[in-house]
């Protein structure tokens, strides 16, 4: 395996994380605290506590993993775009593999 082409890939998802911060993770930040908002004024004061867990405690895992499913699959299918429109794709993960 070709660690060079895994470090050189890793920086450069870092350096993009860093150049788009905003719609990495202030965004997706947002839309979570915006789905517990609603969803906890809407229907959180209405569910009563089940087997002793509140709605919140209920509630915030789901919208995490919503929102970490949501980003992964965003950022990936972001870096194949910039792949196919910038590149060719006869070397799409030939550096990984060299």
């Amino acid at each position: 395996m070709n660690y060079y082409g895994i470090k050189a890939i890793y920086k450069f998802e870092i350096a993009r994380f860093f150049r788009t911060l905003f719609q990495s993770f202030v965004s997706p930040v947002i839309a979570t605290s915006l789905y517990f908002v609603v969803f906890g004024a809407a229907i959180g004061s209405r569910i009563q506590e089940v087997d002793g867990v509140s709605y919140g405690t209920f509630i915030v895992p789901g919208l995490l993993m919503l929102t970490v499913i949501t980003q992964s699959i965003s950022n990936m299918w972001v870096l194949l775009q910039q792949n196919h429109f910038l590149s060719d794709w006869s070397s799409w993960g030939h550096p990984l593999f060299l």
